[in-house]
């Protein structure tokens, strides 16, 4: 069991942009001829967004 202050320092390590997943899926897209962007107004942080769809993605990262 870690402590407050132990998990507290684990997790702020995470990397939560251009992770993994989140650049794999970014590779394939942009392989597909999808234009997507990256940064967004909206309130919540979404991964994607595709203007002309209207479309936000989220992709949920590995810890």
């Amino acid at each position: 069991m870690l402590t407050r202050e132990q998990r507290s320092c684990c997790m702020s390590q995470i990397k939560f942009k251009n992770n993994k997943p989140e650049l794999a899926l970014r590779k394939a897209l942009w392989s597909l001829d999808y234009s997507y962007r990256l940064k967004n107004r909206l309130p919540e942080k979404t991964d994607l967004f595709f203007l002309s769809l209207r479309t936000v993605v989220f992709v949920d990262g590995c810890f």
